[in-house]
């Protein structure tokens, strides 16, 4: 949805899912080819990057074998439940790019939180230290001279 309001800067070259019926609702809704098997998309396609988003336990191991084959990766954040799985999950990245992505800062609650320290209500806001945690993630957000 983000790429086809953004078509002057991204070109989707198509979407994976395993799922037939969602497989023609989304060629019919976005008009872009769909595969059921994410290396057969990077072949035929051959992307600059892939977005991953796929469920919590499958985006690991899905961003592992792109990154294998030497395709950078932007995904949500993995679940990893321990080090080791966060040390063989690095180890099979390699050194293919690839970025965690969140976006607190947008969500509602946050915004609220940016808007008031913007609007002077409380005075100049010099700096502000936010601490979240949401399930398994653990985030900050900070900033300055608001």
């Amino acid at each position: 949805k983000v790429a086809r309001l953004l078509e002057d800067r991204f070109d989707v070259g198509g979407i994976v899912t395993r799922d037939a019926q969602k497989a023609q609702m989304l060629r019919d809704r976005y008009s872009v080819a769909v595969y059921s098997d994410y290396l057969d998309m990077v072949r035929t396609e051959k992307p600059d990057f892939v977005c991953v988003a796929a469920s919590t336990k499958a985006c690991p191991q899905i961003a592992a074998e792109l990154c294998k084959t030497g395709m950078p990766v932007l995904m949500e954040t993995a679940y990893l439940e321990n080090l080791t799985q966060m040390l063989e999950f690095y180890d099979a990245v390699g050194k293919t790019p690839f970025a965690f992505m969140e976006q607190y800062h947008l969500q509602p609650m946050q915004q609220a939180r940016l808007a008031i320290a913007q609007s002077g209500l409380i005075g100049g806001v010099f700096e502000a230290q936010i601490s979240l945690a949401q399930c398994y993630h653990g985030i900050l957000m900070h900033g300055y001279k608001y």
